[in-house]
Order: C-alpha cells, then structure tokens, then sequence
C-alpha cells in the first residue's frame, strides 16, 4: 500500500525532473536507486524496516523507470 502511494506521488516530480535533465540520466539514477534499495533489504531484521526500503525508497526508483 504505502509503495503505490510513493509511486503516484513521485511520478509528476520524475516527469519534471526528465523534462528538464534528460530520459537517460534519470533512468539510470533510478536503475541505482531501485539496485540500492533491494541490497539494503538483504540487510532488515523487522517488517517495518523493510516497508521503508521498498516501500519508499525503491517505489521512488520505480517511479523513475516507469516513465520510459
């Protein structure tokens, strides 16, 4: 649930950010964002920490290459 919102919220911001610095490097920062994000959640040890990781934080990467 909390990924889906991340999701909706961030895609205005990455349309915007794409616009202005270009398909290619946005993708490729999301590409390290989402790679990040499942590394850290090798390392949870609660759900809660792992809502956060994927939740949020991949959720803003997948945000970033759903656009392409």
């Amino acid at each position: 649930f909390v990924s889906y919102i991340v999701f909706a919220i961030s895609q205005p911001y990455v349309g915007r950010l794409i616009d202005k610095y270009g398909i290619r490097y946005i993708l490729s920062f999301s590409i390290l964002v989402i790679g990040f994000s499942t590394l850290l959640t090798y390392f949870t040890t609660n759900p809660v920490q792992l809502m956060i990781i994927y939740g949020v934080i991949a959720s803003v990467g997948f945000g970033g290459a759903s656009n392409v």
